[in-house]
């Protein structure tokens, strides 16, 4: 893990899936539920390759060998988090996937019945956007499904072909508080060194960044980091060889997502081929920049700061917008890079204030979408439509 300078600090579970915000304001469940599902998969095949720590406890008092083990990507954030207890006669394990937020929970318990036969109890939650009535969150359980069976003596234990069985859920009933568990096995694992660290040998051009968090694309392969020079700038970096694949265009000086009135955002497509940088103070954004990855080369980066920023105006003085005619074009411009897409659209939404004031039209949001695209000349931003934020 880098260790540059106490800006690599521990990383913190601050957002939500940024696929769900595509299903509007009440996503559908079955939706999300295969987000998740895809998520887990992505999460599942790049464990092999994230830092793994692992700790042991041996309770002989009640007989009862405890592990805990959790995964991080190179960049600190975690991904996965384990807990199993064995005894004599059972066993418990639960499994806690996050993406930023716990997102899937596995509970499992393994009892020896008398005869020797196996009886085995699953639970499946999946955690996204939750609206009821009298209660909304970004970040509830959504779905249970449960699974039961009995096995002979010396069968394997696989649940594979046992039915789900749905669960009647309350979203607003208090739930265990898998964020707080997540949190207390990681860092009592991380008391000691990992079992695996990917960047613990120097390789490629590993000293020549730190790698930012909350910035690795879906598939693990691909991450930002921040250069050591005197004017910093931001990089795309290859993980499977630490290689930099080019600038972002951005200078982002620091390795957290945020620092008091600073704040570094970053959204991938799916697929990890396009992602948007966007860096921003208090008021307004520094930078906005967009790129496109193609068989594992950073095909460039283009300013969307100032295209997305005149569009907005343009858009504004076409709809006789009555804070633009108050104040015309001097908003302080924050852009939020919500959502790539895998064949390079790109969703922003502008958002245009006058700072302290607090009078009628005296601020602004418009959502613009623009497609990405490689040229002869370099990438080009194709823009599509743009209206009012919802």
């Amino acid at each position: 893990m880098p260790t540059w300078s106490k800006q690599c600090l521990l990383p913190t579970m601050i957002f939500v899936l940024l696929a769900f915000e595509a299903f509007g304001r009440a996503p559908d469940v079955d939706a999300q539920v295969k987000v998740v599902a895809e998520r887990y998969n992505e999460i599942e095949g790049q464990l092999g390759r994230s830092v793994h720590y692992v700790k042991v406890i041996n309770d002989k008092s009640n007989n009862v060998i405890e592990t805990r083990q959790a995964w991080l990507n190179e960049a600190g954030d975690p991904l996965k988090v384990s807990l199993e207890e064995k005894g004599k006669q059972n066993r418990k394990l639960t499994e806690i996937f996050l993406n930023g937020s716990v997102i899937f929970v596995l509970d499992r318990s393994e009892n020896t019945m008398p005869g020797g036969s196996i009886h085995v109890n699953e639970s499946r939650k999946y955690f996204g956007k939750v609206e009821a009535a009298n209660f909304s969150s970004d970040n509830a359980l959504m779905r249970e499904l449960k699974k039961e069976a009995s096995f002979k003596p010396g069968d394997p234990l696989d649940t594979v072909h046992v039915k789900n069985i749905p669960v009647n859920i309350d979203p607003a009933a208090n739930q265990e508080d898998y964020e707080q568990k997540a949190d207390d096995i990681r860092e009592s694992v991380m008391r000691e060194a990992p079992v695996n660290d990917p960047s613990a040998k120097p390789s490629g051009d590993s000293k020549k960044y730190l790698l930012m968090e909350q910035t690795v694309s879906p598939n693990g392969r691909y991450a930002l980091g921040l250069g050591p020079d005197k004017k910093p700038l931001n990089y795309v970096v290859a993980l499977d060889t630490h290689r930099i694949l080019g600038s972002t265009g951005c200078h982002f000086d620091g390795t957290r997502k945020s620092y008091n009135t600073r704040e570094d955002m970053v959204a991938w497509s799916p697929n990890s081929t396009v992602f948007i940088q966007a860096t921003c103070w208090k008021w307004y954004s520094d930078t906005c920049r967009a790129g496109l990855l193609a068989d594992g080369k950073l095909m460039g980066t283009i300013d969307l700061l100032h295209t997305a920023t005149n569009r907005a105006y343009e858009f504004l003085a076409s709809h006789k917008d009555p804070a633009f005619k108050k104040h015309g074009r001097e908003f302080a411009i924050t852009i939020d890079p919500a959502i790539a897409h895998d064949d390079g659209t790109v969703e922003l939404d502008v958002d245009g204030e006058i700072p302290k004031d607090l009078e009628e039209d005296s601020s602004f949001t418009v959502t613009e979408h623009f497609r990405i695209k490689n040229s002869a000349n370099g990438l080009i931003a194709v823009p599509l439509d743009v209206s009012y934020t919802p």
